[in-house]
């Protein structure tokens, strides 16, 4: 299991303790249907499938949110792209997130040499689906959206843009940032794990492991 606390930005309504939560290769036993956990609806992914929850403390309060891979979610992975849209279940509505998207990347993307092998990107978003549908070049003002940064006490402490605007920027995501205490180029960082933090339009929007 991976837990990320976001607690420590501040600025931002987020639930109290409230952290993401990633739990890889879990089996469907008697503890996925049982309380305190509340489950969105499943997508097939490999040979398996994936789905969001809420987990909720004895006052009913969510202590982390999350997405849960059933145990052959990672065999028979496609050999192309997917981009998967998931709901969370109501009891996400007291976090301040939205919804999630569930990228497999089977060829890994640029920067040639920093992400270019297989990985999911999992970008837990902060604004409604149509508000990111609409981070288009197409779209008027665009670019002075894209330009228009989050303050820096709204962003998580450390925290820079992942290099230039035709690297960091990506229509239909936004801004990305890395954390800047890191060696984070192509050839100085080796990792097999990274959060990435994401912004559009002076607003802090998602949290991408």
């Amino acid at each position: 299991m991976r837990t990320i606390p976001i607690s420590r930005a501040s600025g931002i309504a987020i639930a109290a303790g409230t952290a993401l939560t990633l739990l890889l290769g879990c089996s469907s036993g008697s503890d996925s249907e049982s309380e305190p956990y509340s489950y969105g609806p499943t997508v097939d992914v490999g040979d398996g499938t994936a789905r969001t929850y809420v987990e909720s403390g004895d006052d009913g309060t969510p202590q982390a949110i999350g997405l849960r891979f059933s145990a052959t979610a990672l065999d028979g992975l496609a050999d192309a792209l997917e981009v998967h849209t998931l709901e969370f279940p109501a009891e996400a509505d007291e976090t301040a997130f939205d919804h999630l998207t569930l990228d497999w990347n089977p060829h890994g993307h640029e920067p040639v040499g920093l992400f270019d092998q297989p990985h999911f990107d999992i970008h837990f978003y902060m604004i409604p689906a149509e508000k990111v549908d609409e981070i288009d070049p197409a779209a008027p003002g665009y670019a002075e959206s894209a330009a228009n940064m989050p303050e820096p006490r709204y962003m998580p402490a450390d925290y820079v843009p992942a290099g230039p605007p035709e690297v960091a920027l990506v229509p239909q995501m936004g801004m990305h940032w890395v954390d800047g205490t890191l060696p984070i180029a192509p050839g100085q960082y080796d990792f097999t794990q990274i959060l990435i933090e994401g912004s559009w339009d002076g607003e802090w929007t998602f949290v991408e492991p």
